[in-house]
């Protein structure tokens, strides 16, 4: 029976050590900590992965599908700017908006 630390194993499932950390800790996957160390059995670790792979190929075969579905939503994406976001929103919304800001002193 082999044994891993935890960055042997974060790079044996692709992933990084802290999102492993919080996968052993919340007993999603199978560890130890005999002291301070998390310690990962390859049996565990291979489970692990054929249980993500079932998972994979049941939504392949049937996806799926959520209760709350929203139709005939259009949602914006890739905008270059926070400005060009919130006039879209104010578009979308009807609301009016003033040109451009203008700076403003206090005195």
């Amino acid at each position: 029976m082999r044994t891993y630390n935890l960055e042997e194993a974060a790079k044996l499932l692709c992933m990084s050590p802290s999102t492993l950390r919080a996968k052993a800790k919340s007993g999603e996957i199978r560890a130890s900590k005999p002291a301070k160390c998390w310690v990962f059995r390859e049996e565990d670790l291979i489970a692990y992965l054929d249980a993500k792979a079932d998972l994979v190929a049941a939504n392949a075969i049937s996806p799926v599908v959520e209760l709350c579905q929203s139709i005939d939503v259009a949602v914006p994406t890739g905008f270059a700017s926070q400005r060009q976001m919130a006039s879209e929103y104010a578009n979308r919304l009807g609301l009016t908006t003033s040109g451009r800001r203008r700076n403003s002193t206090i005195g």
